[in-house]
């Protein structure tokens, strides 16, 4: 599970980092959306090793902990929203969508979908209330575990033969 936690938190760096040629990307991660997990904690689901990752990198970090206004967004290279409780409102998702047309770079991670369903479904994705269990290379006979085989050639697979989810939504 520990590769498995490398490999997505090295996935989402190559995303987040091509964000630009400049010195010094920022990346927002964004705790005002009743997110319990924190870039500034260390606990097992807090965001603290992608932070320094991110840092790593040479990336500079910062928090936000207000609504997602353009002004917030303006300087920002990726935005990160891992976890909310709090739904974003319309206006936020219009933000959001502004930033991403100037060329800023989104990664979303859920803990569970509905508060952030509506900003995924703006940008065309679907979010479902139940688990995903699989029928093909299940691990450790869980069907929520399993080993995803067929990936679509993109940089972000590149050199992957396959990949493990521990528990999908």
């Amino acid at each position: 599970m520990a590769l498995c936690r490398r490999i997505f938190l090295s996935l989402i760096l190559v995303v987040l980092m091509t964000v630009s040629a400049s010195a010094s990307p920022l990346v927002l991660f964004d705790e005002g959306h009743g997110q319990m997990f924190s870039r500034e904690r260390a606990g097992e689901l807090d965001l603290s090793r992608l932070s320094a990752l991110f840092e790593e990198a040479g990336a500079r970090v910062v928090t936000g902990r207000i609504a997602l206004i353009d002004p917030l967004l303006q300087k920002v290279d990726a935005l990160v929203i891992s976890g909310p409780f709090a739904s974003y409102s319309q206006s936020e998702i219009e933000v959001i969508h502004r930033f991403l047309n100037r060329g800023g770079r989104l990664a979303v991670m859920l803990h569970i979908g509905p508060p952030a369903a509506r900003l995924l479904n703006s940008l065309g994705m679907a979010v479902s209330n139940g688990v995903v269990r699989e029928r093909e290379g299940v691990l450790a006979e869980n069907p929520l575990d399993f080993v995803v085989p067929r990936l679509t050639p993109h940089p972000l697979t590149e050199g992957l033969a396959d990949f493990s989810i521990y528990g999908s939504w």
